[in-house]
């Protein structure tokens, strides 16, 4: 039987509890009749492989249960799947509530979120979208009776910080952020909104995932750069350990806790590390590890140039990476993530290869 994690009781207590489903919310093998999923993000490129994975779980568009499987999203999809509706428009314009009740909705998955800022791009609009839309998504939910939402958080959650050396971390460790890297700091206030919800609305379930790095045969952003480049940069205190999840493993997991009605905190990450020293060698590319000061020096004298992108705080994005503990991830989903770290990071290259 799949194991469901009990709504947690806030980000920092360390409670856990596993339970089995409550009676009459799953048919079938492990199914839920579903009214109707609204999917925020639904263009982008982990919400299209969500769409696809509930398409193939048998969701509404595959026509095996009444309602329907709904796209928000800014973007009109560049393909576009069968049997899914696409609404296009900015999730904050959006009367959400309206839309929710519209198309029956009994279940959300929240997606829609800014990793990599359009330059020009200032914080104030990506607090907007990523902790306002947020907060906007909860009241909808609130508002109409939906009785499920998914969240994609983060890693980053966990912050940069010397404690993320110790061991690997888990759902009950504390989450704030990095008060200098506004991804993560915003990561870290929408899980306080999500822990405040679960405890003053249980009514609202809630699956909360906090991926590592993300791969997949068409990923391709910052982080990926810092792998493909002719030279790999590092750092000389820490050899700059990464977890990996394939994009197909965490949609899988999105499309199943909607239909089983998985609910909890799950870190998400395939089994072991691999460092920038290992990712140098496997590429078969120089390793440059530097000196954190003068790399942080170097990057805080060349951001107001324009010259770079990133600033001082991206040195602690690297130099204390979190490692995350999958453990609750694979008592919740029996054979999943299919691929290890290294297996990922081997999918990943052999695509970009081809």
């Amino acid at each position: 039987m799949v194991g469901y994690l009990a709504p947690d009781r806030g980000p920092d207590r360390g409670e856990r509890v596993v339970a089995t489903p409550a009676a009459g919310r799953r048919r079938g093998p492990g199914a839920r009749d579903v009214s109707g999923i609204l999917v925020t993000g639904g263009t982008g490129y982990l919400g299209s492989l969500a769409l696809e994975a509930l398409v193939r779980a048998g969701g509404p568009a595959a026509g095996q249960r009444p309602g329907t499987l709904v796209s928000l999203d800014r973007r009109p999809p560049e393909a576009p799947i069968e049997g899914v509706t696409y609404v296009t428009a900015d999730l904050r314009a959006t009367d959400l509530p309206t839309l929710l009740a519209e198309h029956e909705a009994d279940a959300v998955v929240h997606l829609a979120a800014i990793i990599d800022p359009p330059p020009g791009m200032d914080e104030a609009t990506l607090h907007d979208i990523e902790v306002g839309g947020t907060r906007q998504v909860l009241e909808a939910c609130l508002a109409v009776g939906v009785d499920h939402l998914t969240v994609t958080s983060s890693g980053a959650a966990y912050g940069y910080s010397p404690r993320n050396r110790e061991r690997p971390l888990k759902e009950t460790d504390p989450v704030p952020g990095h008060p200098r890297f506004a991804y993560s700091r915003h990561k870290a206030e929408v899980e306080a909104l999500l822990a405040e919800a679960r405890r003053s609305s249980p009514q609202l379930g809630q699956l909360v995932l906090r991926p590592g790095t993300i791969l997949g045969e068409h990923t391709d952003n910052l982080i990926t750069k810092l792998f493909t480049g002719r030279v790999v940069l590092g750092l000389s205190d820490t050899d700059v350990p990464f977890v990996f999840v394939h994009d197909r493993d965490v949609a899988e997991v999105i499309a199943r806790g909607v239909t089983e009605r998985v609910t909890g905190v799950l870190n998400l990450a395939g089994d072991g590390v691999l460092t920038l020293r290992e990712i140098a060698a496997i590429e078969a590319r120089p390793y440059l590890p530097i000196p954190p000061a003068l790399l942080k020096g170097v990057l805080r004298l060349l951001r107001p140039t324009g010259l770079v992108r990133s600033g001082p705080e991206q040195v602690d994005f690297l130099r204390y990476r979190p490692v995350l503990d999958n453990a609750r991830l694979r008592a919740a989903f029996p054979g999943l993530p299919r691929l290890t770290t290294a297996g990922c990071y081997a999918h990943f290259r052999e695509a970009h290869r081809g």
